[in-house]
């Protein structure tokens, strides 16, 4: 009786979980690991970040939420988004970003711009939006804001206000 031939991947893994011994004068934790008998480069044996600045912390965006407000987007919001979308006016807009614990309706990071539509609730409580409007300038961003009967009367003077806040660039720290 003739024996099988090993399967492609235990034999995969007999190659890989195979090591030699550690190179000469090797130093880590894990100088001695390898890979089909090689030696792991530097960044693999100690991990990322070794020897340099510290890695950046990761910061949980509510994704679900911003899905959610876009999927539930006002009609007005719907029709300046055809203007925005694609890069029309040469920078990229995204919608429903979150920025800190706010979302902004028209996000363009590269010119640090916020456009905001408003509608019946943001006169409910306008000391929100104040609020909410401190925080926003205090990241860098500057603001536009239309009501939402401007974007369905006269949807190309949005658009043009929007296409001169983006030629102004962002704002200056001064």
């Amino acid at each position: 009786m003739v024996d099988a031939p090993a399967h492609p991947a235990a034999t995969r893994f007999a190659a890989l979980t195979k090591s030699r011994a550690p190179p000469a004068g090797g130093r880590g934790w894990a100088s001695g690991l390898t890979l089909c008998g090689w030696p792991l480069p530097s960044r693999l044996r100690e991990g990322l970040g070794v020897g340099s600045a510290a890695v950046p912390t990761f910061k949980p965006r509510n994704t679900k939420r911003a899905r959610e407000l876009r999927n539930r987007a006002t009609p007005a919001e719907r029709v300046l988004w055809r203007y925005l979308s694609k890069s029309q006016l040469g920078v990229k807009f995204s919608r429903q970003m979150p920025v800190g614990p706010y979302f902004a309706d028209f996000l363009c990071r590269e010119r640090k711009l916020i456009v905001e539509l408003d509608g019946w609730s943001h006169d409910v409580a306008p000391e929100r939006d104040v609020v909410r409007e401190r925080f926003l300038r205090g990241q860098g961003y500057r603001l536009l804001r239309f009501m939402n009967e401007d974007v369905r009367g006269n949807v190309e003077g949005v658009v043009t206000a929007i296409r001169l806040a983006l030629r102004e660039g962002p704002p200056r720290c001064d």
